[in-house]
C-alpha cells in the first residue's frame, strides 16, 4: 500500500540518516553529543543522559546529559533504571516511574521522575553502558515507537563508541611508533609496543650498557666555506646512513649532538653483548 511504503521509506531514511550522523563523529565527545541531538530529535523527552560503564568502579558514569532546552546542568538520573537496563540487557519503557514496582520508587520520587526511557548500549556480546531520556512532568507522552528507535540509536551509538574507541588507539599507536621510530630499530618499536600493551613505557629498570659517541672529524673545517643549504644536505644524509646501521647493531639512538650522535646499546633491549655490538657499529 503506497502509505505504507512511503511510511517505511521514511523510517528507513531516518534512521539511515541516523547512522550516518554517529558513525562520521570524529571524537568520543562529538559521539556523546550526536546522541543525544538524535534522541531530541526523533523523541518527545524533556532530557537524555548518555552513562558508559567503568569496569573499575563498577558503576555508570554520565558522559552527556542535557535537557532539550539545551541546559547541561544536574538533571535526575534514575541509577535505579539504569543499572536495571544494564544488567538484563533489555529496553525499558515507564510512564508512571515512582509507581513501578521493578524500581526504588522513594529515590525516583525524590527525584521527581515521571516518564522514562531507558536503552542498553549493545554491541556484540559486550554492555558499554545505557541511553537514557525522560520526563520530569506528566504532559510528555512516550509511546513504544519511541522506545524502539531509542533501541536503534543506542545499538548505533554502541558500535559507533567501538568503532571511535578502535580509531583513537590506532591513532595513539601510531603517532607513538612515529615517535619511537626516530630512535629505535622498527624490530624493537615492536617489541616495545608488544610488551607495553601498546603505550610503549616500560618500567624502570638499572643496567650496565655501552655508549658510542660518533661525530664528523674537521666538521668546522669542512663546512665553514659551504651554504647552510649544503650543510643540512650532508647532516640530513651523513645521519640517516649512521642511524641506519646502529638500528641494524640493535641499538638506540639517544640524541643528536651538533654534527655528531649518542647511541646506547644494552636498553631498552637487554643485549648480553652491548660492548662488542657498540665496538662493531663504531668499526
Amino acid at each position: 500500500r503506497p502509505g505504507v511504503n512511503d511510511e517505511v521509506a521514511g523510517a528507513l531514511s531516518r534512521l539511515a540518516a541516523v547512522a550516518r550522523a554517529l558513525i562520521t563523529a570524529t571524537s568520543l565527545r562529538a559521539l556523546f553529543e550526536r546522541a543525544l541531538d538524535v534522541v531530541f530529535e526523533n523523541t518527545p523527552v524533556e532530557h537524555a543522559f548518555l552513562l558508559l560503564h567503568d569496569a573499575s568502579g563498577n558503576q555508570l558514569v554520565p558522559k552527556a546529559g542535557r535537557s532539550r532546552d539545551g541546559g547541561s546542568g544536574s538533571f535526575p538520573i534514575s541509577q535505579s533504571i539504569a543499572s536495571h537496563v544494564f544488567r538484563r540487557n533489555e529496553s525499558i519503557l515507564t510512564l508512571d516511574a515512582p509507581d513501578d514496582p521493578r524500581f526504588d520508587g522513594e529515590s525516583i520520587m525524590a527525584q521527581n521522575i515521571r516518564s522514562v526511557m531507558c536503552a542498553p548500549l549493545l554491541n556484540h556480546d559486550s554492555t558499554l553502558g545505557v541511553l537514557f531520556a525522560g520526563s520530569t512532568s506528566g504532559r510528555i507522552a512516550l509511546k513504544e515507537h519511541h522506545l524502539h528507535l531509542l533501541t536503534v540509536i543506542a545499538n548505533l551509538a554502541a558500535v559507533a563508541i567501538d568503532q571511535t574507541r578502535l580509531r583513537e588507539r590506532i591513532e595513539e599507536e601510531l603517532l607513538l611508533r612515529s615517535r619511537l621510530t626516530r630512535y629505535h630499530s622498527p624490530t624493537l618499536v615492536d617489541e616495545l609496543l608488544a610488551s607495553s600493551g601498546g603505550r610503549g613505557a616500560m618500567p624502570p629498570a638499572e643496567r650496565e650498557v655501552s655508549v658510542l659517541f660518533a661525530d664528523i672529524v674537521g666538521f668546522s673545517t669542512r663546512t665553514e666555506r659551504m651554504a647552510p643549504a649544503a650543510v643540512s644536505r650532508l647532516l640530513n644524509g651523513l645521519f640517516s646512513e649512521l642511524v641506519e646501521i646502529i638500528f641494524s647493531h640493535e641499538g638506540t639512538l639517544d640524541k643528536f649532538l651538533g654534527d655528531g650522535l649518542m647511541a646506547i646499546f644494552g636498553a631498552p633491549n637487554d643485549l648480553p653483548n652491548h660492548a662488542s655490538r657498540a665496538v662493531e657499529c663504531a668499526l
